[in-house]
């Protein structure tokens, strides 16, 4: 037995650890034409399904036959979740990336390249890539004579960057939605020089906007053309935002800090513009960095109101198209029975903002509040998914009912015009099922709509009919004493609680340490089951809201120079506000840093962040 046991664990823990190998895959990714003379890359794609950092060492790179290598390998790391019908999948990936060109026209054989990962060695499959001759004046020029221009255009070392060699750009969908309507942003970043890290510092906000973060199309770079010019861009962020009123409105830009990199003395070209996060891997020549802060395009809307023309009385301010089904489990049933009554709508809008359809039940149910079973899938194009509101209510008497029809209607943008579903009404048959008793005794049929009480069968005590009676009592002086002292208390309470409640910046200050604990006990909470995306949100509202309602900053002028500022002026210790600063930085860091690796574990952060907000806390002056 103690033999079988041993064998099932060693069974159970090669079978954990085939499973990990399997969610890695190592592959290589090249065009199947090139020209010669042009360059182009080579991919190397280590990918994880299962969340965990990929630890590489060991990288083997194959022999590049008849290609000169111009860059490489520069490496980019990128992390991605998704939510598809309430299953959350985590993709890690790591891409080395080498630019190369190849010098003369046939078929280039490239071998296997390899990897260790967590002391495993993963092998890329070979590919084999068709050199075409280039057909263009360029191409029928001396070989001497171009590698000499190249060799002057890549002599130019500049040590600064311009606008327009990087910046960030922000595209909208739709810039004249309705009140309501589902709008994409996008935010790409366009580099025409090679970055090593970007963070984002300062997302925008706006409270004329309900947004949700949606996961990005692909955080792959690619080549593309703006204005006549060569980038390398990839989108950084996506977000699905709701306007939440009619007129012009804007949201603030996406501010990040990157990290360029200008050769120096070399005369190769810069690499994937999206290269190296942890630059282990061998590179050429000599390089230098530069900071650079970039904000985005301010995205400006015109929100045009919903039409009143047509508007039905079942409207509540949903936009979008959706489906609406509603289905009763039963027609016919006993008193005392229980009958579900099931609304779902599905399709795509603000589906977080719909409330439970109205149901009229007649008089005789007895109704519960609804529950809620949401199915709601964030993609890249927005928020789709269905809602269900499932009634639950219990007949009291026999007879037989008629439930009206439930409706739900919505404001379609692409039709503009509101649609108005209907259910049919429904007939409900109640027969006399088996009698309830309550504790006292009376049947469930009759003490639901009794109009006669029962006889009641305990004693009381009886008075003499010429005994004193309560006017000018003991407890009549009593009471006409208290009653005009609870009224003077409650007036004054009244107006104390008035006083509280119109100091808006004082309850705020109160409420602060509070809300800001309950979004770490939320933290907490996270962080025992891993979950680092809520996790650190959770952490950022903490800080950001904490600040925000202790000194009274406004949301949209959150920034590490406000926070800085304003706490300089509050009579606090200078190393307390660092402190503090460099929890905003490290959670800010670990949030939205490419491949979501935190600067360091996410309990120091939880412990460091109840820290601070404890010694800030302790300072009386406002």
């Amino acid at each position: 037995m103690r033999k079988l046991s041993i064998f099932t664990i060693l069974f159970c823990v090669l079978s954990c650890g085939f499973s990990y190998s399997q969610d890695i895959t190592f592959r290589a990714e090249a065009p199947n034409q090139v020209t010669v003379g042009q360059p182009f890359n080579i991919v190397f794609a280590l990918s994880s399904t299962n969340g965990s950092r990929l630890n590489a060492t060991e990288f083997r790179a194959p022999t590049f036959r008849n290609l000169e290598i111009q860059s490489g390998p520069s490496q980019s790391t990128y992390n991605s979740t998704q939510f598809i019908n309430g299953v959350r999948t985590q993709t890690v990936s790591l891409q080395l990336t080498y630019r190369v060109i190849p010098r003369q026209k046939g078929i280039i054989n490239i071998g296997q390249a390899s990897i260790v990962v967590d002391g495993t060695t993963y092998t890329s499959q070979g590919i084999s890539i068709q050199a075409n001759p280039d057909a263009s004046s360029q191409a029928q020029q001396p070989q001497n004579q171009r590698q000499s221009a190249e060799s002057t255009q890549r002599s130019d070392n500049r040590t600064n960057i311009n606008n327009e060699d990087l910046f960030i750009l922000a595209n909208v969908s739709k810039s004249a939605p309705y009140e309501g309507e589902e709008v994409i942003v996008s935010y790409n970043i366009y580099t025409a020089v090679s970055v090593s890290s970007y963070s984002i510092y300062k997302i925008p906000s706006s409270a004329d906007f309900w947004v949700e973060e949606l996961p990005a199309l692909s955080q792959q770079a690619h080549a593309t053309s703006l204005n006549g010019r060569r980038y390398q861009t990839a989108e950084i962020r996506r977000i699905a935002a709701y306007p939440q009123r009619n007129g012009k409105l804007s949201i603030a830009p996406l501010e990040i800090e990157a990290v360029a990199q200008m050769r120096i003395q070399d005369r190769h070209q810069p690499s994937d513009p999206f290269g190296l996060f942890d630059d282990f891997f061998s590179t050429f020549g000599s390089v230098q960095n530069i900071k650079k802060e970039l904000k985005s395009n301010v995205t400006t809307f015109n929100v045009k109101p919903l039409p009143e023309y047509g508007k039905p009385a079942s409207f509540r301010g949903n936009v979008g198209r959706f489906q609406f089904t509603s289905k009763t489990d039963k027609t016919t049933l006993k008193t005392n029975e229980a009958i579900t009554i099931s609304v779902t709508i599905s399709g795509k809008g603000n589906l977080r903002h719909i409330e439970p359809p109205e149901i009229v039940f007649p008089g005789d149910f007895e109704v519960y509040d609804p529950r809620t079973i949401e199915n709601i899938t964030v993609g890249n194009q927005g928020i789709t998914g269905s809602i269900t509101f499932e009634y639950l209510a219990i007949p009291r008497t026999q007879g037989i009912y008629t439930i009206p029809e439930i409706k739900f209607s919505y404001f379609d943008p692409s039709q503009e015009r509101y649609i108005e579903h209907k259910s049919p009404k429904q007939q409900i048959t109640v027969n006399k099922g088996e009698a309830i008793y309550s504790t006292t005794g009376i049947k469930g049929d009759d003490y639901q709509n009794r109009d006669i009480e029962f006889i009641k069968t305990k004693s009381h005590t009886m008075h003499p009919k010429h005994s004193m009676s309560f006017l000018f009592s003991t407890w009549f002086w009593i009471l006409t004493g208290i009653i005009p002292a609870l009224f003077v208390i409650f007036c004054f309470i009244n107006r104390r609680l008035k006083l509280i409640n119109n100091d808006v910046v004082g309850l705020r200050r109160r409420q602060a340490l509070s809300i800001a604990k309950r979004c770490l006990r939320k933290a907490a909470i996270f962080m025992n089951d891993n979950e680092k995306a809520d996790f650190y949100i959770e952490i950022s509202q903490a800080l950001w809201g904490f600040l925000s309602r202790k000194y009274n900053i406004p949301v949209a002028e959150l920034s590490i120079e406000t926070v800085h500022r304003t706490l300089n002026g509050k009579d606090i210790s200078n190393e307390h506000i660092v402190e503090f600063l460099k929890a905003l930085e490290d959670c800010e860091f670990a949030r939205f840093a490419p491949g979501g690796q935190a600067l360091q574990s996410m309990r120091a952060i939880y412990d460091k962040a109840l820290e601070v907000i404890t010694n800030i806390s302790a300072y009386q002056h406002e």
